[in-house]
């Protein structure tokens, strides 16, 4: 990024534009809208170019999508890890009841107690995979996010990776 940074007569105006920018509008676009937004001669096309060079506005962009996509990603691992906490504990829950009555039952119902005891170690042997599983996909992504700084290949990873989950709810569904 350069250290002149190139500071507009008019801050308002700047950082509209740069949102605009940011948000993914090119210089025409912003152009139109900040002159529509603030009046017609509040800035030159040029002024707003110049900005965006001196400025470094597609280098501060692809650091501002990473930080959003990074984001992103760490809301949703966050989401799965509460979840499969909840799906941990409700299957302990089953395997403690199940132990219970195992304890307390006469031999007609203890196959009952031994199907919970089974239905609740099944349930959280799988919850535990899953997490070692989601654990190393997040691993995969932080590195793709580290090293692909290109938007345009993050969308396409990040539709890839869409169309794979699609696939897997489909199939688990079925």
């Amino acid at each position: 990024m350069s250290n002149n940074l190139v500071f507009p007569t008019n801050p308002v105006v700047y950082d509209k534009a740069f949102q605009l920018f940011i948000s993914g509008k090119n210089l025409t676009q912003i152009h139109k809208e900040v002159c529509e937004e603030f009046g017609l001669n509040v800035v030159k096309y040029s002024t707003i170019r110049g900005w965006s060079i001196s400025n470094s506005w597609k280098d501060r962009r692809s650091g501002a999508f990473l930080e959003a996509h990074t984001e992103i990603a760490i809301l949703e691992k966050d989401q799965i890890l509460k979840e499969h906490r909840e799906h941990l504990e409700a299957y302990q829950k089953v395997r403690q009841k199940g132990d219970e009555a195992l304890d307390r039952v006469t031999i007609i119902s203890a196959s009952d107690a031994i199907k919970a005891v089974d239905v609740g170690v099944r349930g959280e042997r799988f919850v535990r995979s899953s997490l070692i599983n989601l654990q190393f996909a997040q691993t995969l992504l932080n590195v793709i996010l580290e090293c692909v700084t290109d938007q345009e290949t993050l969308n396409r990873i990040q539709n890839g990776i869409r169309k794979v989950v699609a696939t897997y709810n489909q199939e688990d569904n079925q």
